[in-house]
């Protein structure tokens, strides 16, 4: 994201209204708890593009609403195999809301936000560069990635995260798991990780130090 975005103040009353909904409908044990991480994504893309969402109803809030809901249907729709919990969650939605835009409604604010995002699906996020990172690492027995996967989702609620790159919050992620359950353990793994980058320089450095301090 571009670094102003993450000192928009009208960006993060909205991305705080995004987050505490997808909160509140997320149940880990039905869904993919990628599709919320995702769906915030998608949020952010659009957001820091056009600034405001796209326009499908007159009604602004309601509008806001459609527009959140669309992003987590479309981040759903990539990452859910059952379209039965697919339904249940968008007429959980809806229900919760007391919306009935119908389903013309929400399939036009997902062409819109699709259109906003020129079709690009594919999402560079952190999680892809956790396995990158740790393949050149000397990790201390009992480490897993469980807790580096959780600092990562515990970013997201932070809209100033979204200008570091994703492979940064990767890194940065790591190293305070490590830092934090292995404190004793002598490895310089942030030189390790610092030399897995393919233009090492020294922003790269600053970004990296920024990055963990504010984690």
């Amino acid at each position: 994201m571009l670094p102003e975005y993450s000192n928009n103040s009208k960006a993060r009353h909205y991305r705080e209204q995004a987050l505490d909904y997808y909160q509140s409908i997320h149940n880990p044990q039905t869904m993919d708890d990628m599709v919320p991480y995702v769906a915030i994504n998608f949020f952010d893309r659009v957001i820091s593009k056009n600034r405001d969402p796209p326009k499908v109803l007159l009604n602004k809030q309601e509008n806001f609403t459609l527009f959140i809901i669309s992003c987590h249907s479309i981040s759903s729709k990539l990452r859910e195999n059952d379209f039965d919990i697919l339904c249940d969650i968008l007429n959980k939605m809806q229900l919760d809301r007391k919306m009935k835009f119908g389903n013309q409604g929400l399939m036009k604010m997902e062409m819109k936000i699709l259109h906003a995002l020129d079709w690009k699906m594919k999402q560079t996020v952190p999680f892809r560069f956790v396995p990158y990172f740790l393949h050149f690492l000397t990790l201390p027995r009992g480490f897993t990635r469980l807790p580096v996967h959780k600092i990562i989702v515990w970013t997201q609620a932070d809209i100033r995260f979204t200008k570091f790159r994703p492979s940064t919050v990767a890194a940065s992620a790591i190293l305070c798991a490590l830092a934090k359950l292995f404190p004793d353990d002598p490895t310089d793994v942030t030189s390790v990780i610092l030399s897995r980058y393919a233009h090492f320089d020294s922003t790269v450095k600053d970004e990296l130090a920024e990055c963990m301090e504010m984690m």
